[in-house]
């Protein structure tokens, strides 16, 4: 039996397990007893997946194991099979309890407070009985999540405006940025604010890590101002929101998130620009995979939210 055979044939679900818990725990006794069998029994079954794959898994080194490049393959599709499991396991409970469908939902930080509540709110007018899971991460997190399948669709913008051929985009719109800071501010009602005026007040900003950020201090440099000194990193909607208001800092959110606040009283919009500053929001969903119904009516109701 060659290695397709085994997979359509021999693999169970057992094999799965064990491999994920041997990439997990990286030695034999470990897994004997996270899995409660005997530490033979996880060599036995190891040895029927590398026979059956014609590939040796794991490597056996001072210190426990370590995956092999076929071990670490192998993992990556373990793992989303066994979360396509779960997720199975997640929509019959939700049939049974009445639901038509269920989808889950990324969506990167910022647009929980704005666009997605929207989405939500049109996709259930359309699907009364949709279960529809929301959850809120950076963008590298939420596509590694896209990928292994825990989630359907990602809603985002990612720095890069190509992605990989195993991902399918669809652009939505392009959003600018904003500076913000709470009602109370000094400037928060001035008609004319210089970037000068905002240097002695503490900044809020994406992680320096994010390449929002590296674009945001590509613009001061071209604008010639000086950006801003020990800033809080940070992309946490609440956290924003707390610190304009107990530190009177000057935080840059995107502009959708920015008219959300302002119309309901949180925040003030100041009258700056910031050049050449774009996020390509975009939904994300595996190419080469028929969409569900779910999933269709989830990126209608993207687009329906942003055209109004």
């Amino acid at each position: 039996m060659d290695a397709i055979g085994f997979l359509r044939t021999g693999l169970k679900l057992r094999h799965l397990r064990l491999v994920m818990a041997l990439e997990e725990y990286r030695q034999v006794a470990r897994v004997a007893n996270a899995l409660n069998i005997t530490q033979p029994a996880v060599s036995k079954a190891l040895a029927e997946v590398e026979e059956g794959l014609g590939y040796p898994l794991f490597v056996r080194q001072p210190r426990g194991i370590e995956p092999t490049p076929h071990g670490l393959c192998f993992v990556r599709y373990a793992q989303s099979i066994l979360d396509e499991l779960d997720r199975a396991g997640d929509e019959l409970l939700a049939l049974g309890q009445g639901a038509s469908a269920s989808v889950a939902v990324g969506a990167m930080p910022g647009t929980t407070w704005s666009l997605v509540p929207r989405i939500v709110a049109l996709a259930r007018a359309r699907m009364a009985a949709l279960n529809i899971a929301v959850y809120e991460a950076p963008m590298d997190v939420l596509m590694g999540q896209l990928r292994t399948g825990r989630l359907d669709i990602v809603l985002g913008a990612l720095a890069d405006r190509s992605v990989a051929d195993d991902i399918a985009q669809r652009h939505l719109y392009d959003e600018v940025m904003r500076v913000i800071v709470s009602r109370h501010h000094p400037h928060a009602t001035r008609r004319q604010v210089t970037w000068a005026d905002l240097a002695a007040f503490p900044w809020v900003v994406p992680p320096r890590t994010a390449r929002l950020r590296q674009s945001l201090e590509a613009a001061f440099r071209r604008m010639k101002v000086a950006g801003p000194v020990s800033p809080v990193e940070s992309v946490s909607a609440g956290l924003v929101l707390g610190l304009l208001d107990d530190m009177q800092a000057v935080a840059v959110v995107t502009g959708r998130l920015a008219r959300h606040y302002e119309e309901r009283g949180l925040a003030r919009i100041l009258p700056l620009e910031i050049p050449g500053v774009l996020l390509p929001v975009s939904t994300f969903t595996m190419a080469g995979k028929a969409p569900s119904p779910a999933i269709d009516v989830i990126q209608h109701c993207a687009e329906l939210a942003v055209a109004g």
